[in-house]
């Protein structure tokens, strides 16, 4: 449950409940674009310059398809969370929950990364929302690096 002085968009409402939501479009797409085009670079695809059938929606549903949609979720909302401009309350919750879906053990979306790093990175947030180290809002970029 969000906190009341936290402002969520509806699309982080919706993704911090299903990841899979950041790219099904609401008339699901057909299946049949999952072959995938040589040279695509997934920056691309994440800022949305490919059309189908080499856009974020089909390649959310391959990602799907090949059980890697924890790590496509978790670079989709990072990404988010570092374009866009939120206060420092609704910057600690956003963060709070990608750490409890994304990084902390046995999570739901728990992703394939260094555990050593994973677990660095939920120690610095939590430190961060302890107040023992100061907000630092790249807290997530080593992490985001790695799952890139």
């Amino acid at each position: 449950e969000t906190p009341n002085e936290i402002k969520l968009e509806p699309i982080w409402i919706r993704a911090l409940s299903d990841v899979t939501t950041l790219w099904k479009e609401t008339s699901q797409q057909s299946r049949g674009y999952m072959q995938m085009v040589a040279n695509i670079q997934l920056e691309h695809v994440l800022s949305g310059i490919y059309l189908p059938p080499s856009n974020l929606s089909t390649f959310g549903l391959y990602c799907e398809e090949e059980q890697n949609e924890d790590l496509l979720g978790f670079l989709i909302l990072v990404r988010k969370l570092k374009t866009e401009e939120n206060n420092d309350a609704d910057f600690k919750y956003k963060l709070t929950r990608i750490s409890s879906l994304f990084l902390e053990s046995g999570s739901k979306w728990e992703i394939n990364v260094l555990y050593s790093l994973r677990m660095k990175t939920v120690r610095s947030i939590q430190n961060m929302l302890d107040g023992t180290a100061p907000l630092k809002r790249t807290v997530l970029d080593t992490v985001y690096r790695s799952a890139f």
